[in-house]
């Protein structure tokens, strides 16, 4: 019998060599999907993978090719969500009932877990830490018991809390949402069913984002530089933008 495998295809430049990119083709060890988030500047690469059972894990996969994996200690599941340069790694463990938890990878292996007060505790409710940055500071979202979302910042045993105005449910995006100076950006729904995006400075200054007022806009990533990448979906279907520091969006369409 056969079983459907998915194998992570990633492109490392190994040697600026006039003959171009090597490719190199993986999956992680008894994985039936591998999933790569990204690349550390000296080459790892982090990213999940799922079991035969349908549980995630995480991995990190070294220039030599070999693979370190790892669960949050006790948890079923475990979701990789973003790291910084120095490796240290956010996500999500998922217990037995289907409630998430925050969680931070140092790069030794060390973890540090963590609940938002007022996280549910009920199926596909609790807390998820989609983002770090260099500093060590954490950006994500809690589901509360009413399964209504809110977002956070800061370290753990010490966040704020936030929701954008006129939102039913606040989110943040993952992996490359928050910047070194503190911006965090995300999305929420209002009660026309209609997505907006959002940028929220360290500074706790929160300033909606919309490409145009019949569209709904999702943020994507903010550079070091806070500029904010995204897309936007409207009658005519989905198309892609770019918002400089200073507000002005650009949209364009791969031809």
């Amino acid at each position: 019998m056969t079983r459907p495998i998915t194998v992570a295809c990633l492109c490392l430049t190994l040697a600026a060599v006039a003959k171009g990119q090597e490719i190199i083709v993986f999956e992680v060890p008894n994985a039936v999907a591998t999933s790569p988030n990204g690349i550390l500047p000296g080459g790892e690469v982090i990213g999940n993978w799922t079991d035969s059972s349908g549980k995630s894990h995480g991995f990190i996969r070294e220039r030599n090719g070999g693979f370190t994996t790892f669960d949050v200690p006790g948890a079923p599941s475990t979701v990789v969500s973003s790291f910084n340069p120095g490796g240290t790694i956010s996500g999500r463990s998922v217990d037995g009932s289907g409630v998430s938890h925050g969680f931070l990878r140092s790069r030794q292996g060390a973890f540090t877990t963590f609940d938002l007060p007022g996280a549910g505790q009920h199926f596909n409710q609790g807390t998820w830490a989609q983002d770090v940055n260099e500093a060590g500071t954490v950006g994500g979202y809690y589901v509360d018991n009413t399964g209504v979302a809110h977002g956070f910042i800061g370290t753990p045993g010490n966040f704020t809390t936030f929701d954008a105005p006129g939102a039913l449910s606040t989110f943040s995006a993952s992996v490359d949402a928050l910047n070194p100076a503190g911006d965090l950006v995300g999305g929420f729904f209002d009660a026309n069913s209609i997505n907006h995006g959002y940028v929220r400075t360290a500074a706790g200054v929160l300033t909606q984002i919309d490409v145009s007022a019949r569209a709904s806009t999702f943020t994507v990533g903010i550079t070091p530089r806070s500029v904010i990448a995204g897309f936007y979906q409207d009658p005519a279907g989905t198309h892609g933008y770019v918002r400089s520091p200073e507000g002005l969006i650009t949209t364009f369409d791969y031809p």
